[in-house]
């Protein structure tokens, strides 16, 4: 009698083994390698001053999966836009880059897709990624980068490579790892209003001097003596500077010229542009200049 329900045990105990088995799935490796990407994610300012806005944009990339399983067959594989775990990987929050049927228990299987424009801005924002570019933008612009200018940068996005079972009803994945994937950002820069230059001043030096051997030599039995006339202007923010510049020299008429040129960061917290020429002149000549800020309505000047 104990035999038999010894026997009876082992055999229930081993039905249960073979039931467990044949739905055991377990992945010992999963790799997802990219050949070749080609995506930019185009970042924009809407109220000129941050970057707040990522534009519709493509993504297409080419690679392979490599799968090798301790016990269980795969059979389906996914790549998601994004970070996500197992059952929550689900569009829209994750989108599907890519889905396969193709699977075995270890193989390889090669892949590509291509994505419509609209993933960069709504598939970045539901998967909270679209947060970190735009701050990556925004730090550029915290270490001197112009907003007038723009930048560029390479950055990894990350996705997630899903795995089920053979044969599983379920359609979001059982296993799943994260990768990464090089798109490259650009920070666009913003045009110019048309009516007046971005680049308003702060304040404008002027500053005049002359050197023992510098001068010009229009002819060989002629030297002038040349003078070195700076203008440096202080603005408030990076961009087109715009300034006229009136100079006098000795017995000579005045004359004037408008000047553009570009502010950029001066290393330390602020922005400048700087204007540099040389002005002929005899040793006996009085030289007079000013500049004078043309952004603004009134500009302020260097004075003469």
């Amino acid at each position: 009698m104990w035999k038999l329900l010894e026997n009876a045990t082992r055999a229930i105990a081993l039905l249960s083994v073979t039931a467990v088995s044949a739905h055991a799935f377990d992945v010992s490796d999963a790799r997802l390698n990219f050949n070749s990407s080609d995506g930019t994610i185009r970042v924009t300012s809407s109220n000129g001053s941050t970057y707040d806005t990522i534009e519709p944009s493509a993504l297409s990339a080419s690679g392979s999966v490599r799968v090798l399983m301790d016990s269980g067959k795969v059979g389906s594989i996914w790549i998601y836009l994004g970070a996500c775990h197992k059952h929550k990987c689900k569009p829209p929050v994750y989108p599907d880059l890519y889905h396969s049927g193709v699977g075995g228990r270890d193989f390889s299987h090669d892949f590509s897709f291509n994505w419509s424009t609209d993933l960069m801005p709504q598939g970045l924002s539901n998967n909270a990624q679209a947060g970190d570019i735009r701050l990556a933008c925004n730090t550029k612009l915290a270490e001197g980068g112009s907003i007038y200018q723009g930048f560029s940068f390479e950055r990894l996005v990350t996705v997630t490579l899903g795995l089920n079972k053979f044969a599983d009803v379920n359609p979001r994945p059982e296993h799943t790892d994260q990768f990464t994937l090089p798109v490259k950002v650009v920070c666009e820069p913003i045009k110019h209003p048309d009516l007046y230059f971005v680049a308003k001043a702060k304040d404008i030096d002027l500053s005049l001097k002359t050197y023992r051997h510098a001068f010009s030599q229009p002819n060989p039995g002629t030297k002038c003596q040349k003078a070195k006339l700076s203008v440096k202007v202080t603005t408030y923010t990076a961009g087109h500077a715009k300034f006229k510049l009136w100079t006098k020299v000795g017995s000579s008429a005045m004359t004037s010229k408008v000047v553009e040129t570009e502010a950029t960061s001066d290393g330390n917290g602020g922005f400048a542009a700087e204007h540099i020429e040389w002005i002929s002149v005899n040793k006996s000549d009085q030289v007079q200049a000013k500049a004078e800020d043309m952004v603004a309505p009134i500009g302020i000047s260097s004075g003469w």
